[in-house]
């Protein structure tokens, strides 16, 4: 299987999917909800996303830049 990595950006629609991703994997089975939490901070994140053949969302990486100490 090859996959496709690219920046999605935040807000896209392709950042979208990725949220629903994210809550229905990591999220839902712990009777939690990404939505319930502010994402407003994503917006400096960088947002990879991994897709298939079929262009369907089958990965997701988030990185935070952090400050140098």
């Amino acid at each position: 299987m090859d996959i496709h990595f690219l920046e999605a950006q935040y807000g896209s629609d392709d950042y979208r999917t990725s949220c629903d991703l994210r809550d229905e994997l990591l999220r839902k089975p712990l009777g939690m909800s990404l939505f319930d939490q502010d994402l407003g901070e994503e917006k400096d994140f960088i947002h990879l996303i991994g897709k298939n053949e079929e262009q369907e969302l089958i990965a997701y990486l988030q990185f935070k830049k952090i400050e140098e100490r």
